[in-house]
């Protein structure tokens, strides 16, 4: 059966065939010769869901865009920019940091366990997520402090050591419906939590590169490292989606160095090492909790 992607820009629209495209992808190359770009041009693929333009992500080298699944029954437009200097590199950053930042600043907070102080964020349901190597006990109560000073006093309702990840709620939470997706190899991510020596009155954000998973193929790894007190951070998708939680650095891709040992050492972490939304997912829904971490 054959298949075509549809592509506007300004006032010209194509249709290009996909039939032999097994990737979910188009080349950026592609574009430009579809509608006759210089060289030089940057360009940009975008569709519409639930009403936002949201930007194609790219693969690690630059020069496809990797398409969403349901691409077949979406319509996509292209935007092409001259070549950016210092400047406008740093601008086009800001505009993917802003909106993130706007919408996820008050839903981070700081959280102490019973033996170390990181990250957690607000899921829906009433319920914040964090790591399991804070050190937390099943239906203890827990301070989360955000933005504005807020503090709230929350319950640790499940633990899983093996996963490292623990949730705790609060009715004084609210019930939101939060945006989830997943991370791509090559995909770039941000990263909001309360690194040391920073002012904790409010979170700030990184970004990273992922390069694909770790030897056991469950955590993914990213880079570059990050940073002490990032620790259980939340993680997004370059549209501001929550995609994973960070659970701390890496020196490689192998799996077989303990949580403990990670964060005992003074080497230094060449990685970043993410647990992604849909493992938690699968394993809070099993239930099962731990009794402490």
């Amino acid at each position: 059966m054959e298949q075509s992607i549809r592509i506007k820009m300004m006032d010209q629209q194509y249709d290009v065939d996909m039939s032999g495209n097994s990737e979910n992808s188009i080349t950026e190359n592609t574009i430009k010769r579809l509608f006759l770009l210089p060289a030089d041009a940057i360009v940009q693929l975008l569709f519409e869901r639930n009403g936002i333009m949201t930007h194609c992500r790219i693969n690690e080298a630059g020069d496809e865009f990797l398409l969403p699944s349901n691409w077949p029954t979406l319509e996509f437009t292209a935007q092409s920019f001259r070549p950016p200097t210092p400047i406008h590199i740093q601008e086009r950053e800001l505009a993917l940091i802003t909106p993130i930042k706007n919408f996820w600043e008050n839903k981070v907070f700081r959280i102490s366990g019973n033996k170390l102080t990181g990250t957690c964020v607000l899921i829906n349901d009433r319920r914040v997520l964090t790591a399991a190597h804070l050190s937390f006990k099943l239906n203890e109560t827990y301070t989360i402090k955000g933005t504005g000073n807020r503090e709230f006093s929350v319950t640790c309702v499940f633990i899983c050591k093996r996963r490292d990840i623990a949730i705790l709620e609060s009715d004084a939470l609210p019930t939101l419906e939060l945006p989830i997706d997943s991370l791509v190899e090559g995909s770039k991510y941000f990263i909001m939590g309360y690194p040391i020596d920073v002012d904790s009155s409010n979170p700030t954000i990184t970004k990273g590169t992922t390069k694909g998973f770790m030897d056991d193929h469950i955590h993914q790894v990213g880079t570059p490292g990050p940073k002490r007190g990032y620790s259980c951070a939340p993680v997004f998708n370059d549209s501001g989606d929550l995609a994973g939680l960070l659970l701390g650095g890496t020196s490689g891709i192998s799996d077989n160095r303990t949580i403990q040992e990670c964060l005992d050492s003074s080497e230094e972490q060449k990685y970043a090492r993410i647990l992604a939304i849909d493992v938690i997912n699968f394993r809070y829904s099993r239930g099962n909790s731990d009794s402490e971490s």
